[in-house]
């Protein structure tokens, strides 16, 4: 994964009409990834706090949940916490059901 200024400044040498591979030596990037970005082929990964505004704090670090190397707050944990509580709650709305409908029939 290459730096987004480096991305950038890969598309103004190409706007300039500099070659691909003075520009893989100029910015320090191999000659495949200069192409690459020349043809729109290279998808481009959004920033860490460019996800869904979910914040990114420093250096990603070992997540005490999951132990994935992750930003934290690992995002994996908290849709998980939020799986367990759906699942949950919908236990328990049939739980409810269950006992209004006995109730009624009674």
């Amino acid at each position: 994964m290459i730096a987004q200024h480096k991305v950038e400044q890969v598309r103004y040498l190409l706007s300039q009409g500099v070659s691909q591979r003075k520009i893989a030596r100029i910015v320090g990037i191999s000659r495949g990834t200069v192409v690459a970005i020349a043809h729109g082929k290279r998808r481009d990964a959004p920033e860490p706090d460019e996800l869904d505004g979910w914040p990114a704090h420093g250096e990603p670090r070992r997540c005490p949940g999951c132990g994935g190397m992750v930003y934290l707050p690992c995002r994996l944990c908290h849709v998980r916490s939020l799986n367990s509580f759906q699942r949950r709650l919908a236990q328990r709305r049939k739980r409810w059901r269950r006992l209004l409908q006995q109730n009624g029939s009674a």
